[in-house]
Order: structure tokens, then C-alpha cells, then sequence
């Protein structure tokens, strides 16, 4: 599945989950036969106001097997939403 942090149910727990970092490679099939289809039907039912993520769980729900996730191994990363988040992975990644 892929759940954005707005549709988490209470109690829902991150402990045996994945962390998406967001970063994709789609072939151009499925950008041109599955991701622009299904994004442009969201977009419409939602005004443009959902996250990708609910595209993405969409996608995964009706396509048995078509997106396979890759894990960073051991790899350090940190997510970068706004400066606040810079600045703290600056102060994370400047002490290296």
C-alpha cells in the first residue's frame, strides 16, 4: 500500500514500514498508459488537491505488481520539506 501521513488511521504505527524518499523512475508506458490517466482522474475527482502519494496507492492497489520499491540500505538521507527541515540536516550531515 501507499499511505499518505492524511489518510493514517489512529493508532496506525511506522515501526514495519517503509519510508517512501520519493524519488521514482517510471518507463514511458506506464507514465503514458497508467501515471497520467490515473493522476489526471484524481486531480479531477479532487480539484488538484491531493498529494501524489494517493496516486501512487491508486495505482498500486489496481495494478497487481507494476511498482516495486527499493530500500537505501544502510545509506543516511534525510527529508527536506521546507528551510526549517535544511537547516536541520545541515546541522545532521555538517558533523560528518
Amino acid at each position: 500500500d501507499w499511505t499518505h501521513k492524511s489518510m493514517r488511521e489512529e493508532g496506525y504505527t511506522l515501526e514495519d514500514k517503509y519510508k517512501t524518499i520519493n524519488i521514482h523512475r517510471f518507463s514511458k508506458k506506464f507514465t503514458d498508459d497508467i501515471l497520467i490517466p490515473c493522476l489526471s482522474d484524481v486531480c479531477e475527482k479532487t480539484k488538484g488537491k491531493s498529494p501524489l502519494e494517493n496516486v501512487m496507492r491508486q495505482i498500486v492497489r489496481e495494478n497487481d505488481h507494476i511498482v516495486y520499491g527499493l530500500t537505501s540500505g544502510e545509506g543516511r538521507w534525510f527529508e527536506i520539506d521546507d528551510e526549517n527541515d535544511l537547516k536541520i540536516a545541515e546541522a545532521i550531515f555538517n558533523n560528518d
